[in-house]
């Protein structure tokens, strides 16, 4: 999933929850978990916004191999992971299970405050990476966002050179 993909299917389902649209920095809160935990896009499997484990309302799962714990006591296990049907389900549960289960970090994303999101999903047990780590990061991704829009700019390339230097040509030709 496209970063700009998961930012619309983000914003739609805190609207859904609350009914009013998220801010730019409550998107970029959730944007930011999302991006951390998919490896923005690149890791999330059967639209699970943010590596949620168990099974869906479905009862889809799929067993992966991750990461538990932080420093001297990290290991890899395999665990087993939602699986949604469409990316809205997705979405749509993980916001859900912020509301429900994480009301600290719902309120904390909801004032665009990563800092107390991840405190909020700390103090739950929702992860078990270093917390210090994963609030530098959640921040660091809203901090993107807020400047992006979730839209990264990727160089073009030496194709994209050639042809605007074959179009330079051409105009200073013409002229």
């Amino acid at each position: 999933m496209t970063e700009s993909r998961a930012a619309a299917h983000l914003a739609a389902a805190w609207e859904r929850k609350t009914g009013a649209p998220p801010s730019r920095r409550t998107l970029g809160v959730l944007w930011g978990q999302w991006a951390m935990e998919t490896g923005r896009g690149q890791s999330m499997y059967g639209f699970n916004f943010a590596g949620i484990k168990g099974k869906s309302a479905s009862g889809r799962s799929a067993v992966y191999w991750t990461k538990e714990g932080h420093g001297p006591t990290e290991r890899r296990v395999k665990a087993e992971f939602r699986h949604y049907a469409t990316p809205e389900a997705g979405a749509d549960d993980y916001v859900r299970l912020l509301a429900e289960r994480y009301p600290e970090a719902m309120a904390g994303a909801a004032r665009g405050d990563a800092p107390a999101f991840v405190r909020g999903l700390a103090s739950q047990g929702y992860f078990t990476a270093d917390p210090a780590m994963y609030s530098r990061a959640v921040t660091r991704l809203q901090a993107e966002f807020d400047r992006t829009g979730g839209l990264r700019l990727i160089d073009p390339g030496p194709a994209v050179d050639a042809l605007l230097w074959t179009l330079q040509r051409a105009i200073a030709k013409r002229a």
